[in-house]
């Protein structure tokens, strides 16, 4: 493949990832250490990939305390993540504790709409 490809040219291949979410469930006590310890690995992960991490990744959780103490844990590490009540992406909202159905109702009437208006030939 790569003998058809003129020299004068560079070509990267590139991949997105949209959302990776690490979803975790427990006691405070249990809960907030885990979070840490596991987005430190996802972290890992990714860059012993060469993956790079968005500036726009951010932590949810339905406990403002436990948000804090993991995204300053993460901070004081250079894990830099944003951090909110809910998280709206492109392609899942993420609010912690429930279920985002409003968006998603929004986009399936969206897209039912469009495709009423499509003709065949």
């Amino acid at each position: 493949m790569h003998q058809n490809i003129p020299n004068r040219i560079v070509a990267h291949l590139r991949c997105y990832v949209d959302d990776i979410a690490l979803a975790i469930f427990g006691r405070f006590q249990d809960a907030v250490p885990g979070a840490i310890f596991l987005a430190r690995k996802l972290f890992a992960l990714l860059a012993s990939a060469e993956l790079v991490v968005s500036r726009k990744s951010t932590a949810v959780s339905s406990d403002p305390e436990a948000l804090k103490r993991i995204t300053s844990a993460l901070a004081a590490e250079g894990l830099n993540l944003a951090s909110a009540r809910s998280a709206k992406g492109l392609g899942i909202d993420a609010p912690p504790g429930k279920r985002a159905a409003k968006t998603l109702n929004k986009r399936a009437a969206a897209t039912k709409l469009k495709a009423s208006k499509l003709r065949f030939l």
